[in-house]
C-alpha cells in the first residue's frame, strides 16, 4: 500500500493522503519515514485549516521523533579528499550530515565511499528498531593504481592481474611445449645412437666406438626423461595460470618461441 499512497500523493498532493502514507510506513516499521511524512502531513493541515488532522500528525511525529534510530557516518580528516562522495541506499549524503546522527529506517543499509583516482569503498549495517544508534567511519581510500596491484594478488575481478598472469602463463606453457619437443629429439637421438654402438659390438663385446655411441645413448636418454618431466610440469603450470586469470580487455599477447634443437638452445621473444 505505500507505493501506492506515495504514488497517489505524487501525481495528487493531499494532507489526507499524506496522513495514510505516514500512517503505512508506521505499521511497516518504517519509523523515520513515517516521522517525516507525518511533519509534512501536519504542515498541509495546518495550511488547509484542519486542526483535527494537523493534531493527529503532530502527535503521531513527536512519539515517533522519540524513538527514531539514528546512523552517524564519520568521515576524519585524512579521509576528506577532493571529490568525496558518500552515498546511502543510493542517495547521496550531504557534507552537513557528515559526523551527524541521521534518522534512518530501521533494516539493512548500504554506505558506499567514491573519490576522483580513489578505489570505491563500501560496507553494509543493519539497524535495529527502538531508537538504535549506529556509526560507521570512513577510511582513508587507497589509489587506484594500489588498488589494482593488490587486487591482482588476491581475486579474480581486478583486469590489471591478467596483464601479468596470462602472458606469465604462456611463456611458461611454450617452454614447457620446448621441453617435451627436446625429449622427443633427445629421444629419437638416444635410438638412434644404441642402434648405431650396437653395431660396434659383437656378443655384447664392443669396441672404443661402440661403448661411446652407447654411453652417449644413456646421456641422451638420461636429458629426454628430464625435458619429457620439466616440460609436462611446465605446460600443466602455464595452463593453470592461463585460465585461471582474470579476464583482460586489453591489447592481445604477441609472442614468438624459437627453439634451436640443433645448438640447444632457445630464443623467446614478445610483447604484452
Amino acid at each position: 500500500a505505500c507505493p501506492k499512497f506515495a504514488e497517489s500523493q505524487r501525481l495528487d498532493p493531499a494532507a489526507g493522503t499524506l496522513l495514510n502514507l505516514a500512517n503505512c510506513y508506521e505499521k511497516n516499521g518504517q519509523t523515520a519515514s513515517a516521522c517525516v511524512t507525518f511533519k509534512d502531513a501536519e504542515a498541509e493541515a495546518k495550511r488547509l485549516g484542519r486542526a483535527d488532522w494537523e493534531k493527529l500528525a503532530s502527535e503521531r511525529s513527536t512519539f515517533l521523533h522519540q524513538h527514531l534510530s539514528k546512523l552517524t557516518i564519520r568521515v576524519s580528516q585524512p579521509a576528506e579528499v577532493q571529490g568525496l562522495e558518500i552515498r546511502r541506499d543510493g542517495n547521496i549524503v550531504s557534507r552537513a550530515e557528515w559526523g551527524s546522527a541521521i534518522p534512518v529506517d530501521p533494516g539493512a543499509h548500504a554506505v558506499t565511499v567514491v573519490a576522483p583516482g580513489k578505489e570505491k569503498w563500501s560496507t553494509a549495517v543493519t539497524i535495529e528498531p527502538n531508537g538504535a544508534q549506529v556509526t560507521i567511519a570512513v577510511p582513508s581510500l587507497r589509489d587506484e593504481q594500489a588498488a589494482g596491484g593488490a587486487g591482482a594478488a588476491s581475486h579474480a575481478s581486478g583486469d590489471g592481474s591478467s596483464g601479468v598472469q596470462k602472458p606469465l602463463g604462456i611463456v611458461v606453457g611454450s617452454l614447457g611445449v620446448v621441453g617435451l619437443v627436446f625429449g622427443t629429439v633427445f629421444g629419437l637421438h638416444t635410438s638412434s645412437q644404441k642402434k648405431e654402438g650396437l653395431t660396434h659390438c659383437v656378443n655384447n663385446v664392443c669396441d672404443a666406438d661402440g661403448v661411446q655411441l652407447i654411453d652417449d645413448a644413456h646421456a641422451s636418454a638420461t636429458l629426454s626423461t628430464v625435458s619429457f618431466i620439466a616440460g609436462g610440469a611446465l605446460v600443466l603450470g602455464g595452463a593453470v595460470l592461463y585460465f585461471t586469470a582474470p579476464r583482460d580487455h586489453s591489447a592481445p599477447v604477441a609472442l614468438r618461441v624459437s627453439p634451436s634443437l640443433g645448438g640447444a638452445s632457445l630464443g623467446l621473444s614478445g610483447s604484452f
